[in-house]
């Protein structure tokens, strides 16, 4: 507890993600952080925040996924709601966390106000939900799992093809028209069942029948390159070997091998700034302990003797 003080008292930012009241409850209330650090922004980062009935409860991403409703929009349109295939609500999560320190830390430079950011998994999944939200107002009818399509576009979602599936995003009329000139049905654009966004998503079903009995009679690679043409906006579906092997993202470096780790790749950041340089690998992860030393040393000022009674006692951990 003493060491920690001491980083509160040095620091710029202080953020953890246990269940509200359990900083407190080990020495560390809002007060008292204050207290040891009147100029720290404080961040927070928890289920379901720091306020409100269920402030106390256990969180997990896949919890926090079923109570947002976001499992329940997501899935096929025939089966059953599934959750979504990452880890969503944690990641959300953590960057809105982010966003809340960086703001924090630009408002005190600017006006030397402090900040206490408290962000909840529960808010931050349910912020994502813009259009399900907006919908179900609108209609008053409780969105469901659409599969891959859009709730209010049409064309916008996957067809099958004579090889696999592809995703077609025909966003407007003129789009439209030019994916009916692509698959040799241009009378369609003109059709009273789909001459508007609005007839061909009343209308999507049979549409997407439509489209999908041309589709089949060919490969996804033909079909890739004709519409490429038209410029309507496409994709294969990838999976986990085509991202790989996928040169836009190689030449983003997006997959960064790891130093001494036998070519394992990890994600690149995805945050790139115009004149610096974009790193091609990455550093390998510190083990447990690794900077110890080094923060308890060069930020604390604690000395050799200090350090080494803390370890033998084992208040804190050597690198191993």
């Amino acid at each position: 507890k003493e060491v920690l003080a001491d980083l509160i008292r040095t620091t710029d930012v202080l953020i953890e993600n246990y269940r509200p009241g359990t900083l407190a409850r080990l020495g560390f209330s809002d007060e008292r952080v204050v207290e040891i650090n009147p100029n720290i922004i404080h961040a927070s980062a928890s289920g379901f925040g720091h306020s409100g009935p269920e402030s106390q409860k256990p969180a997990y991403d896949c919890i926090v996924q079923a109570l947002s409703g976001i499992i329940s929009i997501t899935g096929t349109e025939e089966g059953q709601s599934v959750r979504v295939g990452t880890s969503i609500s944690d990641i959300i999560t953590g960057m809105y966390t982010a966003i809340g320190i960086v703001s924090a830390l630009f408002r005190h430079e600017k006006t030397g106000q402090v900040a206490r950011v408290d962000v909840a998994m529960l808010d931050s999944t349910v912020s994502v939900l813009e259009n399900a939200i907006a919908r179900y107002q609108i209609s008053e009818e409780i969105p469901t799992p659409l599969g891959s399509r859009h709730p209010s576009i049409t064309p916008f979602e996957s067809f099958k093809t004579k090889d696999s599936e592809i995703m077609i995003a025909a966003g407007n009329d003129k789009l439209f028209s030019d994916l009916c000139t692509v698959i040799a049905k241009p009378d369609l654009a003109v059709d009273q069942r789909f001459k508007t966004n609005l007839m061909r998503t009343e209308n999507q079903q049979e549409l997407k029948q439509i489209i999908e009995k041309v589709l089949s009679e060919n490969s996804t690679r033909h079909w890739l390159e004709a519409l490429d043409v038209k410029k309507v906006p496409c994709a294969r579906i990838n999976n986990m070997k085509d991202i790989f092997e996928n040169e836009q993202l190689k030449e983003r470096n997006m997959l960064l091998p790891v130093e001494s780790e036998n070519g394992f790749k990890i994600i690149g950041n995805p945050i790139k700034f115009a004149g610096e340089s974009n790193e091609a690998s990455a550093e390998k992860a510190p083990v447990l302990g690794e900077h110890t030393d080094i923060v308890l040393r060069e930020v604390l000022g604690y000395s050799k003797e200090k350090i080494a009674s803390l370890h033998e006692n084992k208040i804190t951990r050597e690198e191993y």
